[in-house]
């Protein structure tokens, strides 16, 4: 069984590895056979009001809070 939470962290991570930001639409076709749209809106909702990722029209970025603790742990070249 996908739980809500594995769901959410699919979901932030593929929109954290999308630099050009990843559209709901594209998001949602992946997970619609496991979520309704209302459950979709519901988590996104969810996600960009705890930061765990920033929306910008009908994209999804990782969030500037995120983007900051990822620059901090890959160093100042940005490599891991």
């Amino acid at each position: 069984m996908i739980t809500a939470q594995r769901i959410a962290e699919a979901v932030t991570a593929v929109v954290n590895e999308t630099p050009a930001g990843a559209t709901g639409s594209v998001l949602y076709t992946a997970l619609m056979a496991y979520i309704s749209v209302d459950q979709f809106e519901t988590m996104m909702r969810a996600l960009v009001a705890a930061e765990r990722i920033a929306r910008r029209g009908d994209r999804y970025f990782l969030s500037a809070q995120w983007h900051n603790g990822l620059a901090r742990r890959r160093g100042p070249e940005g490599s891991r």
